[in-house]
């Protein structure tokens, strides 16, 4: 599916669906984010995938996807990645927000990064009546 041609609405979700899946970078990204990243790669899922995993250039990943015969699994061997990020620098790099609800019923939280929500949760009650400490 990463040849994929989004001729409509329900293939650009895919397509950005795909992203999210298959690059880790892409997990947390809008749909505005991914728009744009398919926008610069030619609306190639494959060379979006490369672009987002490598940190490369668009027009460096295009020559190692072309030398690669097409194959995504032997470009993405291929290119020289950078060092990994350490929590420090991601953690710079986006805020996120964590918003609980406690109460006797139920607990519930969201995850946002500012602008959409990331990930939701919810549990069984979850109010302290009573702490006995030894």
């Amino acid at each position: 599916m990463v040849d994929l041609v989004a001729s409509n609405l329900k293939l650009k979700q895919r397509s950005r669906n795909i992203l999210r899946i298959l690059s880790g970078k892409c997990h947390f990204l809008s749909d505005d984010e991914l728009d744009s990243l398919l926008a610069t790669c030619n609306h190639s899922v494959k060379l979006a995938i490369l672009v987002a995993e490598t940190q490369k250039s668009v027009d460096i990943c295009e020559g190692y996807l072309a030398s690669a015969g097409g194959v995504l699994a032997k470009a993405l061997t291929a290119i020289p990645t950078p060092k990994e990020q350490t929590v420090a620098d991601a953690s710079a790099a986006r805020q996120f927000d964590l918003c609980i609800d406690g109460g006797g019923t139920k607990c519930a939280a969201v995850v946002t990064d500012g602008k959409n929500i990331v990930c939701r949760g919810s549990a069984g009650p979850c109010n302290l009546y009573e702490i006995s400490l030894p």
